[in-house]
């Protein structure tokens, strides 16, 4: 009996691994996005939601969300209009210095360093 929920179980992880991401590309704003939360929804217990991500995708929970939130922000920062401090906000960091040093551990840069190395765009 149990191998046919372990089974049920991992037939279903891709697709609850593809609604984990989407829920989070939908909503990567939100500073108080977290792996409970994401599980809740998606209807599977964070452990094993966790467990999802670092054996399907190779990275865990954080680092996921990290990754989706600073590839959103280096877009942002192509658009001068945006201060550092709105951008981190509108990516759901809720202080800026967590935001600096997780671009910098992603791009190598400061995410200012970052915007004065893009190419401007004529308008």
């Amino acid at each position: 009996m149990s191998n046919r929920i372990s089974s049920k179980r991992s037939k279903s992880a891709p697709y609850r691994l593809k609604c984990a991401q989407l829920f989070i590309d939908c909503n990567y704003a939100d500073s108080s996005l977290s792996l409970q939360s994401v599980a809740a929804r998606v209807g599977v217990t964070a452990p094993y939601l966790g467990k999802l991500f670092n054996s399907h995708c190779g990275r865990g929970f954080r680092e996921v969300l990290k990754r989706v939130r600073l590839g959103r922000a280096a877009k942002l920062l192509g658009d001068p209009k945006f201060r550092i401090k709105e951008v981190a906000s509108a990516v759901g960091y809720r202080h800026v210095s967590g935001f600096d040093r997780d671009f910098r551990a992603v791009f190598h840069k400061y995410p200012n360093e970052f915007r004065l190395a893009m190419p401007r765009s004529e308008l």
